[in-house]
């Protein structure tokens, strides 16, 4: 066959634990891609080569999920050690914004502590319509233990089967969006890719 005329996107994306603060004031043990929860989002657009490098600096088993991909999951998103690397490749053939997380069993535990992020498939010819601001929502929650005041909170793994959240968040962090919402003017077109990473 010909070579591929699509252009190429490359990510490498560290697997790390961090302190994260999940409200004002109240700190959290979590997993992350890129050393944030949610983490950064990937953008690419319809056609594109996606080549992913992983990189384990965590102390323990990780892997991802990238709900835009149609490859061998076997492959592509197995889990890794600490101190492993891990690289695959893909076409981005569907336009839309999707859910990537760790799928490393159990994969209800790895999503609240964290890891989770979103990925924008730009259609090939965009999307008809230009936005003078576009906003990126991802939508979770938090499970923490009670903790005294100024220790980090572990997590309540069943309050995370019983789906009994402490905080709901907008990217990562409670009641952000009351203290500084987003801001558009009047007249402008808003454009919104919203994902619901849960794991409610």
């Amino acid at each position: 066959p010909a070579p591929s005329a699509a252009r190429v996107k490359e990510f490498r994306i560290p697997m790390t634990h961090e302190t994260i603060e999940i409200a004002n004031g109240k700190t959290y043990e979590g997993w992350t891609f890129g050393g944030t929860v949610p983490g950064p989002v990937l953008r690419v657009r319809q056609g594109d080569m996606v080549r992913v490098t992983l990189v384990n600096d965590s102390p323990m088993g990780h892997s991802i999920d990238l709900h835009s991909a149609r490859i061998p999951m076997n492959e592509a998103f197995r889990t890794i050690g600490p101190n492993q690397e891990l690289s695959f490749e893909f076409e981005a053939r569907d336009a839309g914004v999707f859910m990537v997380h760790c799928g490393t069993p159990p994969v209800l535990l790895h999503i609240m502590q964290g890891m989770y992020m979103a990925i924008i498939v730009d259609p090939a010819d965009g999307w008809g319509t230009d936005a003078a601001k576009e906003f990126v929502l991802v939508q979770s929650e938090f499970y923490p233990q009670d903790a005294e005041d100024g220790a980090v909170a572990r997590p309540d793994f069943d309050a995370a089967r019983d789906r009994d959240a402490r905080y709901v968040v907008f990217n990562g962090k409670a009641f952000q969006y009351k203290d500084n919402p987003l801001r558009a003017d009047v007249g402008d077109r808003v454009r919104f890719f919203v994902v619901n990473a849960g794991p409610n």
